[in-house]
């Protein structure tokens, strides 16, 4: 074991591990033990230490910066401190050894690919409120963890594993096309079986229909058609449309179908995702409920394209009860002037209204505790933005080319800031404006930050 001499600190934060004088020594498993006195572990600290098999952390440490262990192939596996707070991209990254995972709730944030090629996991163990960003948080390693949990070979809290279902969920198109092409009756009735709750859109379903019949995949065909039967019965169909006339006369509120014209959503644990709107309406009123159940997230607005399909300006109305504002949800949305965020807004992901170039005033709700990477960047309109004073933690490049933008007034409590943010946002246009005295004018003297104090 090896303790305070082999480890270089600075400033409360271990940055380096010296290895001691001995023959042989990257052959040997390493256990490190970190001192109480430590604060945090600093970037790339411990990168690449393939001899490193053990580590204990102290509860002092409350920060694991980016790259801290990545490569650390014989790592097998690390007990968290209980007060951590953070964990830094691709801090974990080909962690290959590890094959246990159990991140405490105290973690507020986790890097982007912080657990990426981590390929022997056994058991996972995410907080809750992070699990719904497990692609982001695991890579490209998040779709086959799916079919891990669902062969037993991997374990994880039910919040993740909904999670990954709806990810799954999510490649409809790509998934059915590879089945009907390989003719995979049972894997198919497996993937059906996820929709238990709500069937598969019926317009999906006709296509997929189309596609077995064309390919003359006559055992598929079949299958599917069973399902469409069983789900959306000739009965089903004339109640239905019995209901959209009413709707056309005004007779009745909105139902669920009515809606399903209007949104492509999925259904969560805790609600409904909006994963693509359909209209072409000026002002759009997203509906808090669809049926009984909660719109929670808006994980997609539109179908993925380089820009916005749209041709006139519209503006956006979001419901209160909505939580998240997904990855990519807004992304390229070059015709959207305008969003209404709801009170009950707790995150926004990374790039979510990248490149919405028309977008030209904002405020954050309190409850939004950070900014992620490129969140608002490329919104070259954008000349206002209230940032609540909930926010803790501004990341690189959220404003970045936001060229309107000439004043920034930041809340008291923003404990990180990301250096790289600043030098993507132009700094020297704009006017970055602090409280004195407060927790924000340490974070931008720490990080050479040029401001005004107010």
């Amino acid at each position: 074991m090896f303790d305070y001499d082999h480890v270089s600190i600075s400033y409360g934060t271990l940055t380096g591990f010296i290895a001691p004088d001995e023959e042989d020594v990257c052959c040997k498993g390493v256990t490190l033990e970190i001192p109480e006195s430590i604060r945090g572990i600093g970037d790339g600290a411990l990168k690449s230490c393939s001899a490193l098999t053990g580590i204990t952390i102290p509860e002092s440490v409350t920060s694991i910066g980016a790259s801290a262990f990545c490569g650390c192939s014989n790592l097998q596996e690390i007990t968290f401190p209980s007060q951590l707070k953070e964990i830094g991209k691709e801090a974990f990254a080909y962690c290959s050894g590890l094959t246990k995972l159990y991140v405490p709730d105290s973690v507020e944030s986790i890097g982007e690919s912080a657990f990426e090629g981590c390929a022997s996991l056994e058991e996972i163990r995410l907080p809750d409120g992070l699990s719904r960003q497990v692609k982001r948080i695991f890579g490209v390693d998040a779709e086959g963890m799916f079919y891990d949990v669902r062969s037993g070979d991997l374990k994880v809290n039910d919040r993740l594993a909904s999670a990954l279902t709806g990810i799954i969920k999510g490649k409809w198109n790509e998934a059915a096309q590879k089945l009907i092409d390989a003719e995979d009756c049972e894997k198919m009735k497996q993937y059906l079986a996820l929709w238990e709750d709500r069937p598969v859109d019926i317009d999906r379903l006709d296509e997929a229909i189309a596609q077995s019949q064309q390919r003359k995949k006559t055992d598929m065909t079949a299958l599917l058609m069973e399902y469409r039967r069983q789900h959306y019965s000739p009965e089903r169909q004339e109640s239905r449309r019995q209901r959209e006339a009413e709707r056309a006369l005004g007779l009745r509120a909105p139902t669920v179908a009515d809606w399903q014209k209007i949104y492509t959503y999925r259904t969560e644990e805790d609600g409904l995702a909006i994963r693509q709107y359909k209209g072409k309406e000026a002002v759009i009123e997203v509906p808090a409920l669809i049926g009984r159940k909660p719109v929670i997230a808006i994980e997609q607005w539109r179908p993925k394209s380089y820009r916005d399909s749209r041709e006139k300006p519209y503006r956006i109305v979001l419901p209160e009860g909505l939580l998240q504002i997904r990855e990519h949800a807004f992304l390229n949305c070059t015709h959207l002037t305008d969003i209404i965020l709801p009170k009950t807004l707790e995150e926004i992901g990374e790039e979510a209204f990248k490149g919405c170039a028309s977008l030209q005033k904002l405020v954050l709700p309190d409850g939004v505790t950070c900014i992620p990477r490129c969140a608002f960047c490329y919104c070259t309109a954008l000349t206002s933005v209230t940032i609540p004073e909930s926010v803790q933690e501004i990341w690189w490049d959220a404003f970045g080319d936001c060229t309107s933008l000439k004043e920034l007034t930041l809340p008291g409590n923003v404990r990180t800031i990301q250096k790289w943010y600043w030098y993507c946002a132009n700094l020297d246009e704009i006017e970055v404006r602090v409280p004195k005295g407060s927790l924000t004018e340490e974070t931008v003297k720490k990080n050479y930050i040029p401001y005004h104090p107010v």
